[in-house]
């Protein structure tokens, strides 16, 4: 997969879906992450871990829904569906009515939930949108735009070597 040409912004740092995984977490850990996130079920359910990686290896591991954390392993790992996903339409919908998708931006997290930024382009100007990073990214890869993590955030939860039971 061709990655975008990374260029930096201030307070934010470049970086690449380097995977996506899915694995079933233990009693104990599940346990761990619904004080965090009291919504979670009490059973333990599997997972998807998006590693975004900088450019100095730091990793930043996002716990994403299992629709969407399929999806973006399938754009990851290059495979074409028979028919659009969602996010195959949301981009097509965009592109049709003269809206660019310029870049993703993972810009905090409060609590164990991660928040992004959308950033459009079209003829009536430059839009922020605000969205879940599992969407924001879904879309940038399919564009095949610029990803980007706030220092904060990669100050707060980055990891070196990328533990994915950081978050």
């Amino acid at each position: 997969m061709t990655r975008p040409k990374h260029t930096a912004r201030e307070g934010f740092i470049p970086v690449h879906v380097e995977k996506v995984t899915s694995h079933m977490p233990t009693p104990e850990r599940w346990d761990e992450l619904r004080k965090k996130m009291p919504l979670l079920p009490s059973e333990p359910q599997e997972v998807h871990v998006v590693t975004l990686v900088s450019e100095t290896g730091r990793t930043v591991p996002l716990w994403i829904g299992s629709f969407e954390g399929n999806a973006l392993k399938l754009q990851v790992d290059g495979v074409k569906t028979e028919r659009p996903l969602t996010y195959d339409l949301m981009l097509e919908a965009f592109e049709r009515h003269g809206v660019r998708i310029s870049r993703a931006d993972v810009i905090g997290v409060a609590d164990g939930t991660f928040f992004a930024e959308l950033a459009t382009e079209s003829q009536s100007g430059k839009q922020i949108l605000d969205c879940r990073p599992s969407d924001a990214l879904n879309l940038a890869l399919r564009a095949g735009v610029p990803v980007a993590v706030a220092q904060g955030v990669l100050d707060e939860v980055g990891v070196e070597g990328g533990s994915e039971e950081a978050y």
